[in-house]
This record gives structure tokens, C-alpha cells and sequence, in this order.
């Protein structure tokens, strides 16, 4: 007569036979007991390295006076800078006005005029006043103002119809530069003469 084959059924952590004899597995072999638990425990015993209470304070100040200088700092430069390139932008829209209006006498000329830190874009009689595309109006008037109401000093060019500045009084182009100033550090915009090229710096080269 054949054997019976003691087969045995496993479950988690124990052992179960045919015959109705259980065992319990160990959850971790010989290895772990002599090689890892050790240095687990080891590590957890180890002090731990890290910054102290001084380091963590100069850290925090310094980090203080950095956000300090660059909310100070920045943003003024940036708000100069916007100022000055929409200046220009005014400028040499007024100097396509007057090249693509009709121009019959000096009193009809097209131009950049700043009254109060606004300006317009009107003839130099102020016969008549262009819209400003981008630019808030809400008077109506057609009178603008720069990014974050930046100042301006006050000022005419008027152009012919080849986009010279010229002279009001006589139409003839003018001989020298117009300089304008814009926003709180007085950033130097040019209109150039003979080109009515408006650019930053003082001068024209």
C-alpha cells in the first residue's frame, strides 16, 4: 500500500501539514539578525549632522536684506524703464501721423505735445487730436499719461510730412535736437533732427 505524502499548506507566517502539525516561519533570516538589525540600530544611534542656531539665523538675515533691496530697487528700474520705451513708442507714433496725414502748412504739422504729464498727439494749432491705440482715455480728451503716471517735462515736436521736426513758426526742419525727460530719475528720450528719430540718451550720433 502506498504512503500517504504528508503534504503541507502554507499561510502567511506558518506552516500547516496534512497531518494537522503547524509550525510558525521566522519573519527574518539568520542575515538580518546578525548583519542588518545592527546597523539599522547603529544609524539610529548615530547623532545626526546639521546647522546650528547661529548658522540658521544668519542665513534668515540675510535673506531678509536681499528681498529688501530687490523690492526696493527692481521694480523702480523696471517701471523707469517701461516709462521711457513707451515715451518713444508716443514719439514715433506722432511721427507717423504726420507722414501719412496731409501736411499743407506749418500751422497743420502733426506732433508730440506735453502739457501737466500728459501728452497729445495733435496739429500744432490743436485743430484736431489723435486717438493713442493701447492708451486708457477714459475723459475722453485724448489726453494720456505715461505707465504709473511716470513725469515728464514739458514739450512740442511737430513733424513735416517726411517726418523732419520742424519749426512751427517758419516750417522750416530744425538744426538741433529735442530732448525730453521722462519719469523720476529723468531719463534723457531725443528726437533726432533731419530723421525726427527718437531714441534713449541725451544726444544723437
Amino acid at each position: 500500500m502506498k504512503a500517504k505524502e504528508n503534504i503541507e499548506y502554507r499561510t502567511p507566517n506558518r506552516r500547516i501539514s496534512k497531518d494537522g502539525t503547524s509550525s510558525f516561519d521566522i519573519p527574518c533570516s539568520i542575515f538580518d539578525i546578525f548583519f542588518t538589525l545592527p546597523r539599522t540600530q547603529e544609524k539610529m544611534l548615530r547623532p545626526q549632522a546639521g546647522f546650528t542656531l547661529t548658522e540658521l539665523i544668519m542665513v534668515i538675515v540675510i535673506i531678509g536684506l536681499l528681498g529688501v533691496s530687490v523690492a526696493v530697487r527692481w521694480p523702480r528700474g523696471m517701471q523707469q524703464e517701461a516709462a521711457a520705451l513707451e515715451f518713444i513708442r508716443v514719439a514715433r507714433f506722432a511721427q507717423h501721423t504726420a507722414m501719412t496725414r496731409r501736411f499743407a502748412t506749418p500751422a497743420m504739422a502733426w506732433g508730440l505735445n506735453v502739457q501737466a504729464n500728459r501728452y497729445t498727439i495733435q496739429r500744432a494749432d490743436g485743430s484736431e487730436k489723435a486717438e493713442v491705440p493701447g492708451n486708457d482715455d477714459p475723459t475722453g480728451s485724448r489726453r494720456y499719461a505715461l505707465i504709473k503716471q511716470a513725469p515728464m517735462t514739458a514739450g512740442a515736436v511737430y513733424f513735416n510730412g517726411y517726418g523732419e521736426p520742424i519749426d512751427t513758426a517758419t516750417g522750416n526742419p530744425l538744426a538741433a535736437s529735442i530732448t525730453f525727460q521722462v519719469g523720476s530719475d529723468s531719463l534723457p528720450i531725443t528726437i533726432c533732427p533731419e530723421t525726427g528719430y527718437a531714441r534713449r540718451g541725451p544726444a544723437c550720433p
